[in-house]
This record gives structure tokens, sequence and C-alpha cells, in this order.
């Protein structure tokens, strides 16, 4: 009868039953109901994972450390408290009842006696149940021996660590040829499956302008740094999960408490992870680094102050073809921009979006083309108060009033001669109008006196 109540509590019938002994407790159901709910809250928390490794987005590093401590948090209530406070509960309610003198009293409190007593096989198989959530084969259990708890929780963690190690391996794992600003082949090679050819990207940023150089909206190291902190900062917290003996025999276990001895931060396993998940992200940054120096060519322009650029071309006098010449070199220019500059561009496991970027040079090299034209405005401006200014000279001269003859000889000889003073006037008039054409085609919006210095003259 007792084997079965344990046949029933372990659910293997490849487990070999406890030897009858002086210390056996297998008489007692409470002792065997205690057992089915600590099997029971063990199936539970076999699903607890320290890390989210199943995401198949594209997300932003801040969301990734967000998901990452929502699942931390997660599981390390359920591993100090809910797992734990579990089975104490259920050991409790089915124990609870036995009178203090009943070896399996929770009321135990000297030691020498529990080391011989019922409760010390009873908190043991209590361990064994536990392990036997994590055994793969079943027929090792002709040879296991009664496992601590530690077991349970290390393996329990451990995978987790191997998980989160694995998993950025799997999103790394890109072979990646950068040759331009938009020329970035990127090929997946699944470390575990061949048949696998195709995965998102992981993370995404930004490459903007800043500070006179390019730079991406989270600094590359933030990518190569997170990932190991991440794992640091799970198995730190895992530290102090408490042990059962501590919560059901309290007036044995007083003072301070117990915890488990779980995955040490120094550990070769832990140093060996942190080494794994390193190397693969320093990998896949390298992608980064190396396609941020592939705008380098962009970096003069950039830099560029177009006011001290501006008036050192107005300081040269240029003439029309000159600025017809500059105007379409800088559209040349922007026209490239827009080519070479994608709106985004994938390098291995990153997503990187390149509005910004495109956008600043393409409305610096307008801005330029603007202060070009202004210039050339401003040239054709002047011309045309020139023409102004002359035919009005001339105009004014006709409007003379004319008394006598020789007033009449005077006149005729001037209006002889006005061909001769306005020849030049007229050289400048059709500069001018070449000018004013010329912004015409590029649609220029003329200032309200320049509009009405171009009129005047056309008059």
């Amino acid at each position: 009868m007792a084997e079965s109540y344990l046949g029933s509590v372990l659910s293997s019938n490849k487990l070999l039953p406890l030897r009858e002994t002086n210390q056996t407790f297998l008489g007692q159901p409470q002792a065997v109901l205690a057992l089915q709910s600590v099997q029971q809250e063990s199936y539970k928390v076999m699903g607890t994972k320290l890390f989210r490794v199943d995401m198949l987005s594209t997300m932003d590093a801040e969301h990734f450390r967000q998901i990452q401590s929502d699942q931390l948090k997660s599981a390390i209530q359920i591993l100090k408290r809910s797992w734990i406070d579990a089975i104490r509960n259920g050991v409790k309610q089915n124990l609870d009842s036995l009178a203090d003198d009943n070896e399996l009293s929770l009321e135990i409190k000297d030691k020498a006696t529990y080391e011989t007593s019922k409760m010390k096989s009873f908190v043991t198989t209590i361990k064994y149940v536990i392990r036997v959530f994590i055994t793969v084969d079943g027929d090792c259990f002709d040879h296991i021996c009664l496992q601590m708890m530690e077991d349970f929780s290390c393996q329990l963690i451990e995978e987790s660590c191997k998980e989160y190690s694995r998993f950025f391996k799997v999103a790394s794992s890109y072979d990646v040829e950068i040759h331009g600003t938009k020329d970035v082949r990127s090929t997946y090679v699944h470390p575990f499956n061949s048949t696998i050819k195709e995965r998102i990207p992981l993370f995404s940023l930004e490459l903007c302008p800043k500070d006179g150089a390019f730079d991406f909206s989270v600094p590359v190291d933030t990518f190569t740094n997170d990932p190991v902190k991440i794992f640091d900062e799970a198995i730190e917290m895992l530290q102090d999960i408490p042990l059962i003996e501590t919560g059901i025999l309290k007036r044995m276990f007083m003072g301070k408490p117990k915890h488990l001895k779980v995955l040490a931060p120094d550990s070769e396993f832990a140093k060996s992870i942190r080494n794994e998940i390193l190397e693969d992200v320093k990998k896949a940054c390298s992608h980064l680094r190396q396609y941020i120096r592939q705008y380098d060519d962009f970096l003069e322009f950039m830099n560029m102050d177009l006011t001290e650029y501006v008036r050192s071309y107005e300081e040269k006098e240029t003439s029309l073809s000159e600025d017809e010449h500059e105007i379409e070199e800088r559209l040349r220019e922007k026209q490239k921009i827009i080519d070479e500059i994608p709106t985004f561009i994938t390098a291995g496991m990153f997503h990187i979006k390149l509005e910004s970027v495109n956008k600043f040079l393409s409305q610096k090299c307008d801005t330029l083309i603007r202060m070009i034209m202004s210039l050339s405005a401003e040239k054709a401006a002047s011309k045309s108060k020139t023409v102004n200014e002359k035919y009005t000279e001339v105009y004014e001269r006709l409007q003379v009033p004319y008394k006598t003859i020789e007033d009449i000889v005077e006149l005729e000889e001037y209006i002889k001669e006005i061909p001769k003073e306005t020849n030049s006037a007229h050289e400048i008039l059709e500069e001018m109008l070449s000018q004013f054409e010329f912004l015409d085609r590029f649609s220029f919006q003329l200032t309200d006196e320049q509009f009405s210095d171009k009129w005047n003259a056309y008059g």
C-alpha cells in the first residue's frame, strides 16, 4: 500500500521504491499527499525561463532590455516566492495535523533528533522528487543518489543561461559584406539548422548626424555590453533562493535564513556563457562600425560652413555661367545623396534607419543651392537697378523743356548719342534677363523688391 502511494507520487514505474527502514514515512498518508503537492508544484516550475528567447521581431535596445527585465522579474518571483511558498504550504497543510510527538511533526526543533528522524527522510525525498523533473533518462535512477535541491535549481538556471547564449548565437549568425552605403550583403547562416536561410534582424537603430560626425542613435557598445549585463544581473538576483527546510521547520532553523547554492557569478560555467555571448555580439557589432565608415566621404560637406562658403564664393565675382555650373554641381551632389543613402539598410542582426542622414544632407544641399541662387538674384537685381537708372536718366533728359534753337540742337545731338549711351546698359540688361531666366528655371522665389526691379527693367 505504501509503495503504491509513492508510485503515484513519482509517476514512474522505473523508480526503485524506498527501502522499508525505521525512518520510513510511507505509512502516513499525510506525507504522501504532501509529496503529491511537491510534484504538482515542480511540474509548474519546469517551464520557468530566466530570459525571453522566443523573439522573432525587430526591436530597439531599450525594448529588448525591458522584455528581459520583465521576464527575469517574473522568473525570480516564481523561484524565490511562488514555487518555494507553494511547496512549503503544501507540506504544511498536510503535516500540520500531526501531533507534536510524531516524527513528521513540523514542530521538531532538535537537530540531532532531526538527523535520524522520518522528517529527515521526508525532506530528502522532497529533494528527490524535485530531481525527477530534470532527469531525462529514467534508467539512470538505478544509480542515482538522493540529490540536493540545488541540483534542480542549478540545472534549471543553467539551461536558461544556455538558451540565452544560444539565442544570441542564432540571432547574430550572419555573413556580412559591406561595400558602400547601400551595398550591404547579409547572408544568414543558422549555426544549428542549415535549412533555415533567413532571419529577421533582432535590433533596430538609426544613423544620425551628431556633433559634426555620423553616429548611431544607440552607442554600439550598448549592444555589446547590455546582453552580458542582463546575464550578470540575472545571476546576481538568483543568489538568495531560500531553502525549503527553513520555511517548514522554523523552530529548528531560527536565525539567519539559509539559501540554495545556485550558479555562482565567477563559476567556470558562468564565465563560459558570458564569453560566448560577448564573442557573438562583438562580431555582430563589428558590422555597425564597418558600415558607419562608409559615410566618411560625406563628412566634408556635412561640416561645411555654408555662410563662409557663400561669402568666399561671392568674392570671386562669378559669372552667370559659373553660377549655373555651381548650382548644377550641387544638384548632382544632392542626387548622389538620394541615390546612395537609402531609407534603411540591414547589416546582419541590425536594421539601420537612414532617413535622418538622407534628410539632413539633402536639406543642406537645398540650403546651399538657395543661398547661391539668392546671390545670383542679388546680382541680377543690382543689374536691373543699373539698367533702370540709366534709362531713367535718358528719359529725364528727354523730358527737359527746350526754349531756344540752341536747346533743340543740343537735344538732337543728345538723341544721336543715346544708342552709345545705352549700349552698356543694354548689355547689362541682357545679362540680367539671362540671370532671371536662369532663376526661373529652378523656380527660385524672388523677394518683392527683386521682383519689382525685374519688371521695371523689362518695362
